[in-house]
């Protein structure tokens, strides 16, 4: 017997939450992409080219190692501008991190959101 829902969902009254994890770059901040992609205009890059980079630098790379809190700021800078370097981009990650954290501030209706999650 089918009451409308997909096949193993709970119902409300069987699910207690108690946890919401929310994304921060473009969900809770605002997005970085932007940013990223004037510096790329700036410096005369292909569009795509830093997010490119820092996929193909992987789990290793600075910025994932910064992500997963395993660099400081001043650690990731000079790890990813060596990185960027070895790529022959004309970027460094002082002045991508100015730019990404002039447009990153806080969402008022996402501090709302959260602070009515809390109660």
């Amino acid at each position: 017997m089918s009451d409308g829902r997909p096949a193993g969902a709970l119902s409300s009254s069987a699910v207690s939450l108690n946890t919401v994890i929310f994304d921060l770059g473009g969900v809770v901040l605002g997005s970085p992409l932007h940013a990223i992609r004037q510096y790329e205009r700036d410096q005369q890059l292909p569009v795509g080219a830093v997010g490119r980079h820092i996929n193909a630098s992987g789990s290793t790379g600075a910025w994932s190692r910064l992500e997963c809190g395993e660099l400081d700021l001043k650690a990731f800078c000079e790890a990813f501008d060596a990185e960027c370097r070895a790529a022959s981009l004309p970027i460094t990650g002082r002045e991508l991190m100015r730019r990404i954290g002039r447009v990153t501030q806080p969402r008022a209706e996402m501090l709302e959101a959260i602070a009515r999650l809390r109660r």
